[in-house]
């Protein structure tokens, strides 16, 4: 299951979702200052049935019409908190998801999909910047937050990146913007075996830093 949160359309305009487009839907429950106001929550799911709670209060339940759908739609009072949505097929409770309201951006957390890794040029880890609250939750509309990559011993950064699809800025420099909380660094190792720091830093947040092994 997935479930997602339709981002508020400014007031005068209309969205238009080509054959190929999708909704602007995010992964957050992040909407200060739109206290009140309606949001279309989508959960995505093959089970039977979909039942959405909003700080423990049942919002809805939906069917989802099996072979025709897989979308359950509710309407939903924003109210800051946590939104959840339980899935069931044949009354038991198949899958669930969370999604919460963070606090303000205080940390960075760096998770790499690899921290062992070859000694050759062609091997790569892709290290993870999260923008992350005190209780250490990713803040989901923390974008735009300059994250300084520094890298120490036998490697370099060889690339970033954030999926932001108007940043058009340089990825070959060792800084990225983050979008929806996160942004990414390529770490690229020397041909000799050995150790890889790498440190992250932004303004006003806590730093962080992990090692890579090369072999």
């Amino acid at each position: 299951m997935e479930l997602f949160v339709h981002r508020p359309i400014p007031e005068g305009k209309k969205e238009f979702i080509s054959n190929w487009g999708f909704p602007d839907e995010l992964k957050s429950w992040n909407w200060a200052g739109h206290e009140g106001e309606k949001f279309m929550v989508h959960v995505y799911t093959r089970s039977q049935r979909v039942r959405l709670e909003l700080n423990g209060r049942i919002v809805g339940e939906q069917i989802v019409e099996q072979g025709k759908s897989i979308t359950a739609t509710f309407e939903v009072s924003y109210e800051p908190g946590t939104l959840v949505a339980y899935c069931y097929d044949d009354g038991k409770e198949t899958a669930s998801q969370t999604l919460a309201t963070t606090g303000r951006p205080a940390a960075i957390r760096l998770v790499a999909d690899r921290i062992n890794i070859r000694a050759d040029r062609n091997d790569l880890s892709y290290v993870r910047a999260e923008i992350t609250d005190s209780n250490g939750n990713v803040v989901p509309d923390a974008d735009n937050i300059v994250v300084k990559f520094e890298v120490t011993g036998k490697g370099k950064v060889a690339g970033v990146g954030s999926g932001d699809p108007g940043d058009m800025s340089s990825f070959r420099q060792p800084l990225k913007k983050t979008y929806m909380g996160i942004c990414l660094a390529i770490i690229q190792p020397e041909a000799s075996p050995g150790k890889i720091g790498v440190k992250a830093t932004a303004e006003g947040l806590s730093q962080a830093s992990l090692v890579i092994t090369t072999e």
